[in-house]
């Protein structure tokens, strides 16, 4: 284990009993179920914006491709755009947006 992981262990904060432990642990998890619930539509479903790197994209392509599908040139000509558009000097494309990559 490197200095940083050792010292960021031995500084966090810790229960003083199991009782303590408990507590925090229900708070926790009473709060993850109320974020959850609070986000939940009235149908049951959950909702969030898919935000992804170029790697969807240029999955996409391979797999209608590998599929046999007959590409859509005007979706096509988008997807190819955003990828140089994303593509990093040095060739890479970032992980996620205005990343390094």
């Amino acid at each position: 284990m490197d200095d940083v992981t050792a010292t960021s262990w031995d500084t966090m904060a810790r229960p003083a009993s199991r009782d303590e432990f408990g507590a925090k642990l229900a708070f926790t998890i009473e709060h993850a179920q109320r974020w959850l619930i609070d986000r939940q539509h009235p149908e049951g479903y959950w909702q969030a914006a898919l935000e992804a790197n170029g790697e969807m994209n240029a999955e996409f392509i391979i797999f209608n491709r590998f599929m046999g599908l007959k590409p859509d040139p005007a979706l096509d000509a988008k997807l190819k755009k955003y990828l140089l558009d994303t593509q990093q000097p040095d060739g890479s494309w970032p992980l996620f947006p205005d990343g390094e990559g």
